[in-house]
This record gives structure tokens, C-alpha cells and sequence, in this order.
């Protein structure tokens, strides 16, 4: 197991008490790119969230390495996880903060190694054809196009100055574009 955190004392004592402890590979904390080797071994990728503000808005790159790496997952339901996951097509999310719920979607994915083998193959898939660059380049190209015609067109009137304008999803003044 490659982990890292608060929690990951009460974790190791749990799982050593319930005799899981004995399956699990213990690695701590692995900095990228030298995670990649034992990612790729392993059979099962975890990503417990609590439900923090934080949390809801930012998007996990341990979750876009697992999708890459085509690895069946467990993750907490929080913020862009489930924009990059479908339960039970891509991944199995439970509810932040409910062991109970995480545990018993770890144990499905350990009793049935080819539902979980497909939920992985799903997120690849995902991942590749929805998320990846070339899918992405050409809505951020539109985005800078548009984000630099509301710039001309504020720019062009000097009593605009202040003025903020929502424009593709974003918001633009003449001081930030």
C-alpha cells in the first residue's frame, strides 16, 4: 500500500487487527515518478476524501494516475471525482467519511477481480477519450480565443475599466485579461 496522511496510523492498526494487515505491502509515502512502479503492480487503487471545501474543488491527480493506469478504485465521493467517475461504470464511490461503505466496496472489488478488472478498463477508457490533451487543447484554445475578444472589446471602451464579464465560464476585467 502506498499511503500517506493522518489517518494512515489508525488504518494500518485496523487492518492489522482485522488480519488484512499480512496481505498489504506497506510503502508510505512515494514521490512521483518513482510511485509508478508499484501503481502499475497493484491489484486495487484507494483514495479515501473527507468532505472539506478544499477537497470539493480540486481535482485529484492520484485519481487521473489510476484512471491511466487502468486501475479498479475505491474513492471517497468528493468534489471532481465523480465529474471524472461514474459509480459502478468507472469506479466504486462511497460516501466521504463512511467506513463502513468503503470497506464493504473494497471488499467487493477483492471477492470479484473481473468486475473490478472492467471498472478499471472503463476509467482508462474514460480517461483517454474524454480527458486527455487532444480532447482538451482545442476547448482551451476556444476558451483563450473568446477570453481575448472580451479583452478587445473592454479594452476598446476606456469606461469599462473595473467592469467584469463572465465569458466561457470565466470572469474577465480588463486587469486580468
Amino acid at each position: 500500500m502506498i499511503a500517506t496522511g493522518e489517518g494512515l496510523g489508525s488504518f494500518r492498526q485496523a487492518a492489522g487487527r482485522s488480519g488484512v494487515g499480512r496481505q498489504i505491502e506497506w510503502h508510505g509515502f512515494i514521490p512521483t515518478p518513482r510511485g509508478h512502479p508499484p501503481l502499475v503492480a497493484a491489484d486495487i487503487a484507494v483514495y479515501p476524501y473527507r468532505d472539506t471545501n478544499i477537497n470539493r474543488a480540486k481535482c485529484s491527480g492520484k485519481v487521473i494516475d489510476y484512471m491511466a493506469a487502468g486501475k479498479p478504485m475505491v474513492v471517497s465521493d468528493v468534489g471532481m471525482n465523480r465529474v471524472y467517475l461514474t459509480d459502478g461504470e468507472h469506479a466504486l464511490l462511497t460516501p466521504p467519511g463512511d467506513g463502513a461503505a468503503f470497506g464493504a466496496a473494497l471488499q467487493r472489488l477483492v471477492a470479484d477481480p473481473a468486475y473490478a478488472n472492467s471498472l478499471g478498463a472503463n476509467a482508462q477508457e474514460r480517461l483517454w477519450k474524454n480527458f486527455a490533451w487532444g480532447k482538451r487543447i482545442p476547448e482551451l484554445e476556444q476558451l483563450c480565443t473568446c477570453r481575448g475578444q472580451v479583452h478587445a472589446q473592454l479594452t476598446a471602451f476606456p469606461e469599462t475599466t473595473g467592469l467584469q464579464v463572465a465569458a466561457a465560464g470565466t470572469t474577465v476585467s480588463p486587469e486580468s485579461a
